[in-house]
């Protein structure tokens, strides 16, 4: 059950620009640019995607199938949470190649392990305070 509602959630309900912002993990070899901002936009596109599938009425649709109104919830963020990790796992070989050949990054952290802790941190934050605020009022 929770299989077809992430496969509604992908082919249906996903943002066009959340299939572009999977692949901005790249911007890691950019040199002095800010790491940061790569986990910025993976809590940048669950917004997107939530906002958009309240004003395209994917919710009130969703929650109208005869299979529940729970698979809403669980849907969006097993959504979420899956784009977010495939994200983080497509940035890992980037921050490889970086280390390998660019070894200082002279706008904030490097790419290595305590990056992604800080990264995990970050979105493991947002998404909780995010999804359960939107899903109070949404």
């Amino acid at each position: 059950m929770t299989r077809q509602f992430l496969r509604k959630e992908y082919l249906l309900a996903a943002h066009p620009t959340t299939w572009f912002f999977v692949w901005l993990g790249a911007l890691v070899l950019v040199p002095a640019y800010p790491y940061s901002v790569v986990f910025f936009f993976a809590m940048l596109a669950p917004s997107l995607d939530l906002v958009y599938a309240k004003q395209t009425n994917d919710i009130l649709y969703t929650a109208l199938l005869p299979t529940g109104k729970a698979g809403v919830v669980r849907g969006k963020v097993l959504y979420t949470f899956t784009f977010q990790t495939v994200m983080l796992l497509l940035t890992i070989p980037w921050a490889l190649l970086r280390t390998l050949y660019i070894q200082t990054n002279p706008a904030g952290i490097n790419a290595n392990v305590a990056y992604f802790g800080f990264g995990l941190l970050a979105l493991a934050v947002f998404d909780y305070l995010f999804l359960t605020g939107f899903f109070k009022t949404g």
